[in-house]
């Protein structure tokens, strides 16, 4: 499925320059709450909802909140079960790096783990705005390679595959002894420039989502 997007996603990525790296990447946990506390009340839904538990990591940059931010979801009494990596105007201009997201993500993985464990942890989330200059490179090797305009689903996850965000990723989670199982995405969007140093279309998923287990199950 493709559809227009939204022009907030060609302003940020347009944004990225080589110097936002410079200062340094911090994270904070800028808030923990229970979205369905109100549940409890809900004895068929209690079970399912009530003990939810969200934390949220914000990234900092020179001491200045960023847009950016890492939630993860538990249960409580339990380990976290996933985790997103996703982006919101909070008035900050700049753009982070795929090191400064891999990075706070290598922090995040290591404070949870720390904390609660890594049991039943075998999600990851990542969000548009998080890979804008990735799906720039993506969408310029997609194009060079597609026939005609019919879309192909395959060759784009096929490209996405190999990109240096999955594999960023996937070589993380691998420090905690979580290997990779596969990735979705289910819809695309895209964009159109006339600019001559970006493809014709730049192409979304609306997420991907990365799946792992344990390597001491294939034990």
């Amino acid at each position: 499925m493709i559809a227009f997007f939204s022009f907030f996603f060609i302003s940020e990525m347009k944004s990225h320059t080589a110097g936002d790296s410079v200062q340094a990447i911090s994270m904070r946990i800028d808030s923990v709450y229970r979205p369905f506390e109100d549940f409890e009340k809900v004895p068929s839904l209690k079970d399912k909802f009530a003990n939810i538990v969200i934390i949220r990591y914000g990234y900092y940059k020179g001491g200045e909140r960023t847009g950016y931010f890492i939630v993860v979801e538990m249960e409580l009494g339990f380990s976290p079960y996933t985790l997103e990596i996703d982006y919101n105007n909070e008035g900050w201009k700049g753009n982070l790096s795929l090191e400064d997201i891999m990075s706070g993500l290598n922090f995040v993985l290591s404070d949870i783990k720390s904390k609660y464990g890594l049991r039943r942890f075998y999600d990851v989330w990542i969000y548009p705005p998080c890979y804008g200059d990735e799906s720039i490179e993506i969408s310029k090797k997609y194009e060079d390679r597609v026939r005609g305009d019919k879309y192909d689903g395959g060759l784009l996850g096929e490209l996405y595959g190999e990109s240096r965000m999955l594999k960023g990723i996937k070589d993380i989670l691998a420090l905690y002894g979580k290997v990779f199982d596969n990735f979705v995405f289910e819809k695309v969007f895209y964009f159109t420039s006339d600019e001559k140093d970006l493809p014709k279309k730049i192409l979304y998923p609306e997420y991907i989502r990365l799946s792992f287990h344990d390597k001491d199950e294939e034990n």
